[in-house]
């Protein structure tokens, strides 16, 4: 099964000219602690460079997916760094870029995956029943608009951003804690950037304490089962020396 999967990646990169013209992979090890490195996944018209990376990270932006999308990868997927130069014979697009890395995958990792259906487990930011309650701790504010001084005694927590971006703090704060923990979505409809003010009980745990803090200022947070389309591995391999 995974070699019929793998023959029909590669023949369709071949058939419609997705192959780069010259493609390093090595293995990599992680950024030391605490410092900075490379952006960890950079494009150009004719050009890909990937530092750092797991395979599953990889995968997201190949295949424009979520981490929680991918299913069935063996573990040293999601631990084992690599870094990937790519150079294209003439400029591409970024759309046509991804289709010739999801070949190099195909072809050096001997990836080969299906597409399904699975009902997925995601936190999603939703408007309370009675509305958004705005007020000091939740009001829109113009893009670029300077925070308020922080008050060093206070021991709040304040964002201020668009609520997509607000949702993806909420998914890192809480996988600190609970690495299992799922995804979030915001949900709301609420376009623009808004400044919030939350109490410190809203710091932790998923399912109790962003729920709570979150209710006095009428934005609502549960988990929910979620159909969507899923990538589902059939088969990996560590990549062979170039």
């Amino acid at each position: 099964m995974a070699s019929r999967f793998l023959l029909i990646a590669l023949v369709a990169g071949l058939a419609f000219g997705q192959s780069f013209d010259v493609a390093s992979v090595k293995s990599a090890a992680p950024p030391e602690s605490g410092r900075k490195g490379p952006n960890p996944f950079q494009v150009d018209p004719m050009f890909l460079a990937v530092r750092h990376s797991t395979l599953k990270r990889i995968m997201q932006h190949a295949y424009g997916v979520e981490e929680y999308q991918i299913f069935g990868l063996p573990a040293w997927a999601d631990e084992d760094r690599f870094d990937i130069e790519a150079k294209t014979e003439q400029p591409v697009s970024a759309d046509q870029m991804m289709k010739m890395l999801r070949t190099l995958l195909a072809e050096r990792f001997r990836l080969a995956i299906h597409h399904d259906s699975k009902s997925v487990a995601i936190g999603i930011l939703s408007v309370a029943k009675d509305g958004p309650k705005f007020g000091p701790q939740f009001h829109p504010v113009k893009p670029g608009d300077s925070r308020p001084p922080r008050d060093p005694s206070s021991l709040n927590y304040q964002f201020q951003g668009t609520l997509d971006h607000f949702v993806m703090l909420i998914a890192e704060n809480v996988q600190m804690h609970d690495p299992a923990a799922p995804a979030v979505r915001n949900q709301t409809g609420l376009e623009g950037d808004y400044a919030i003010t939350l109490t410190p009980k809203s710091i932790m745990k998923f399912a109790a304490d962003w729920a709570a803090a979150l209710e006095p200022i009428g934005l609502r947070l549960e988990e929910r089962k979620t159909p969507m389309d899923v990538l589902v591995i059939d088969h990996a391999d560590k990549p062979s020396a170039n």
